[in-house]
């Protein structure tokens, strides 16, 4: 019998991926960074979506799919807000989906595949870590407006230009 069982537990082992854990996501808050010439700007969207990711998943593998609506980013601040959609295109492109896929645990953190649909342009970053802390997982991405054939906005003739690179987080609240 132990033999049997060890058999078992042996070839479960060498399986790709290892063991599989499921992930139940509770809250999500997604945040778009940047900077000016002048200082910089957060926007930010929340979700209460239930989800579940599974880990080393090979078979069917298992992702989540989050359609933000464009307009619904909050800049705290009203010129903010009208900027960011405008350069978004947001009347144009009424969604920015985020697809988290291949969710696969790596030492102390876990990697996905991130999927990303912004103003008609989808981008897949691979490998793309996500930290674990006391309240879930965390992520980030630094892309460029041009990635997504974007131009950043410049004000008063030029003097107030944003920056190229933003930062793009995700933040998931974990069970």
């Amino acid at each position: 019998m132990w033999k049997f069982l060890s058999i078992i537990l042996f070839g479960w082992a060498l399986l790709p991926g290892g063991p599989k854990e499921s992930i139940v996501i509770l809250k999500q808050a997604f945040t778009i960074e940047g900077a000016t010439s002048v200082g910089k700007f957060t926007c930010t969207y929340e979700l209460n979506q239930r989800d579940t990711l599974c880990t080393n998943h090979h078979i069917g593998d298992t992702s989540v799919r989050y359609n933000i609506p464009s307009d619904a980013f909050g800049c705290r601040n009203f010129l903010l807000n009208r900027d960011f959609k405008k350069t978004i295109k947001a009347k144009e492109y009424k969604e920015i989906r985020v697809d988290i896929t291949k969710l696969r645990k790596k030492d102390n953190h876990y990697l996905c595949d991130l999927k990303l649909k912004l103003a008609g342009k989808e981008k897949i970053y691979e490998g793309t870590p996500l930290k674990a802390n006391e309240e879930g997982l965390t992520g980030f991405l630094i892309v460029q407006f041009s990635e997504f054939e974007l131009t950043p906005p410049k004000k008063m003739g030029g003097l107030v230009k944003v920056k190229e690179d933003i930062k793009i987080s995700i933040d998931l609240t974990v069970l």
